[in-house]
């Protein structure tokens, strides 16, 4: 089983890319491999809708 340990959201010169990084569990839950990390480019609307709500939602914390 594969579970995210952490995620980032980028603006490239392709589109939006999310990085992610994950480890390998067994189906004991012991740790197999950590640190692994693969990346993608967005293309389905719905999700480049939440990264846009994320990022909107990012930037008023900041002003408050």
């Amino acid at each position: 089983m594969n579970k995210i340990t952490g995620f980032s959201v980028l603006t490239t010169g392709e589109g939006e890319r999310v990085t992610l990084s994950y480890s390998v569990l067994d189906a004991d839950g012991n740790i197999v491999s950590t640190n692994n990390r693969k990346n993608y480019v967005v293309l389905d609307e719905d999700v480049l809708t939440a990264i846009a709500a994320i990022r909107t939602d990012a930037a008023a914390h900041l002003e408050g």
